[in-house]
């Protein structure tokens, strides 16, 4: 059973694709499915490419904005949860796991704090 869908739309993000994804749990209770939105550069080929966790790709020849590829995603999700990932962003793995935790605790909402790269919040 999917616990959690992880929508990560993109455009031309093939600098962020592998910290991003990294950064994301391998779990059977979760999936992970990008939008590439009309990327010119190599996310395609990347994305394809990408093998330490499972992804479902959905792509776009046109971009079509941030909106737009959220919206596929959240069409396309499995999960009970629904979280979004930019592509320029990364989970923290501990707080990730944190997260799922009080997701079987039947939290209806989690929310927590990011951090910059200098290390505030």
């Amino acid at each position: 059973m999917i616990k959690l869908s992880i929508i990560v739309p993109i455009y031309n993000g093939e600098e962020f694709i592998q910290q991003a994804l990294d950064s994301i749990p391998v779990r059977e209770d979760i999936e992970v499915i990008c939008i590439n939105d009309g990327s010119t550069d190599n996310t395609l080929n990347l994305l394809k490419n990408y093998k330490r966790l499972p992804i479902i790709i959905y792509t776009y020849d046109k971009n079509m904005g941030i909106g737009f590829a959220t919206n596929i995603g959240i069409k396309a999700s499995k999960g009970e949860y629904i979280t979004g990932l930019d592509i320029d962003d990364c989970f923290i793995t501990d707080k990730f796991n944190d997260c799922l935790n009080l997701i079987n605790l039947k939290a209806d909402i989690y929310s927590f704090p990011y951090l910059r790269k200098d290390g505030r919040m």
